[in-house]
């Protein structure tokens, strides 16, 4: 697979060329772009990051309207705009969570630059862009580039189809910020900006704090109820993200060890239950999923949220700043 990785990099490098020479085929919006995507193919943390970075923004005062894929939905010549409770099936897992959790409005569509246009268009009073995914849509034009990796780096360094790269490891060196998502937090190292270093380093860790009940017939509960056998004899565990192991080996770091652990594919479109055959319980799934499960009707099933945490508790404050700052000197017109 090695020679068509080869062809792989001669395409991204070219591609990145004609728009650099091209600059009049790249949406210029008026307020800042912030793009959170990733080089690793799969599932590193994007989404609560996401979500996280417009908690802290709408924090600090700003308005922050989101960009997604939509990835599994079929969205056709215009944008899908929206606000809150959204539907899976119409917007998309992840674009529904997000809008969902943070109350800020989406614009769904895998061109990002019609993207961008629509969410202006619907909602002006928009002061930045945070972007999920589209660090390789390049017809929108990006003024902040957040990576986001985990533990497995860029694995054998090698792009598609022979390795699990999209672009080469030395697009990590243009980014603004790289985000190393971790599985424990016990040997983060704290980050301190330098205005001397060209990339930022982060460190985040997702922490589960509590069990929601999917239907929400039961009162949130502590983890300590999952990890012994006093209430919840049988444990199972489902995820259908990019990296289910991920969330199974978090599971285990807080003392719960699943009997049944089911890996689903990522963006699994549960159109009907794959739990019907799990004995167990209880059932711990991702927010991811949850958003698509809670017409199940099955009450072993509980959510378990994630919080992400990081090595530099002040990096938002930096990102805002940079923000005010960009945002008065922003951008070709």
């Amino acid at each position: 697979m090695k020679p068509l990785s080869i062809l792989t990099a001669c395409k991204v490098k070219r591609r990145r060329k004609l728009f650099r020479k091209n600059s009049d085929q790249i949406f210029y919006p008026k307020i800042p772009v912030v793009i959170i995507g990733n080089i690793y193919l799969g599932g590193t943390g994007k989404t609560p990051f996401v979500i996280a970075a417009v908690k802290a923004l709408q924090a600090r005062g700003w308005k922050p309207g989101i960009l997604s894929r939509g990835y599994g939905i079929k969205v056709g010549h215009h944008a899908r705009v929206g606000i809150g409770n959204l539907s899976t099936c119409y917007f998309g897992d992840e674009p529904a969570l997000i809008s969902c959790t943070t109350g800020s409005p989406i614009s769904v569509h895998p061109k990002r630059a019609l993207a961008a246009k629509a969410l202006l268009h619907r909602f002006p009073e928009t002061d930045v862009i945070i972007s999920d995914d589209g660090l390789q849509h390049l017809e929108l034009n990006r003024d902040f580039e957040i990576i986001i990796q985990d533990d497995r780096g860029i694995g054998n360094g090698l792009l598609l189809p022979a390795g699990p790269l999209r672009e080469p490891s030395e697009r990590l060196n243009e980014a603004n910020v790289i985000v190393t998502n971790r599985i424990a937090h016990n040997k983060l190292i704290n980050s301190v900006y330098n205005k001397h270093k060209t990339v930022f380093h982060l460190d985040m860790w997702l922490e589960f704090t509590f069990a929601r009940h999917v239907e929400g017939k039961h009162s949130n509960r502590p983890l300590s109820d999952f990890s012994s056998k006093t209430i919840f004899n049988k444990i199972a565990a489902a995820a259908g993200i990019g990296n289910p192991n991920r969330f199974f080996s978090s599971l285990n770091a807080f003392g719960i060890y699943p009997t049944t652990t089911l890996s689903l594919p990522d963006h699994y479109n549960f159109s009907y239950s794959p739990f019907k055959n799990i004995t167990a319980d209880a059932i711990l799934i991702t927010s991811k999923d949850s958003i698509k499960c809670s017409n199940f009707k099955d009450n072993r099933l509980w959510e378990i949220p994630v919080k992400p945490r990081f090595s530099n508790p002040y990096f938002f404050d930096y990102l805002s700043d940079w923000l005010t700052l960009n945002s008065k000197t922003n951008i070709k017109k």
